[in-house]
């Protein structure tokens, strides 16, 4: 299992998702993205603070994914 480092996102520097685009772009539910994310397999920025905060994940991430999945 290979975990991925958390990404710097920069303000408009990196086109960025949230989890419920990132779930809809890989045709998986929201919470098997967070899960991905937590397990270390999707790198992701946390947004804010506390239990109800989000995250950011690159495009560059999902298109990662979707590579990965098509092998």
């Amino acid at each position: 299992m290979e975990v991925r480092p958390a990404l710097d996102l920069a303000p408009n520097n990196v086109d960025a998702l949230n989890v419920v685009m990132a779930a809809a772009e890989l045709g998986v539910s929201r919470s098997t993205v967070l899960y991905q994310i937590k397990a270390g397999r999707i790198a992701a920025q946390k947004i804010g603070e506390g239990r109800t905060s989000s995250y950011a994940i690159a495009r560059t991430e999902i298109e990662r994914l979707k590579a990965q999945r098509a092998s």
